[in-house]
């Protein structure tokens, strides 16, 4: 899950298996996305 454009995208997890941490995901591209606009 990633915000690109100011649109949350869903996308299936970059690795198969194993330990995901989809939240760190969110929070980079949140703070790439909206720079200092983003919280979190």
């Amino acid at each position: 899950m990633t915000i690109v454009g100011g649109v949350l995208r869903l996308s299936p997890p970059e690795e198969a298996r194993g330990h995901r941490m989809p939240i760190n995901l969110f929070y980079a591209s949140l703070a790439k996305d909206l720079k200092e606009k983003a919280v979190g």
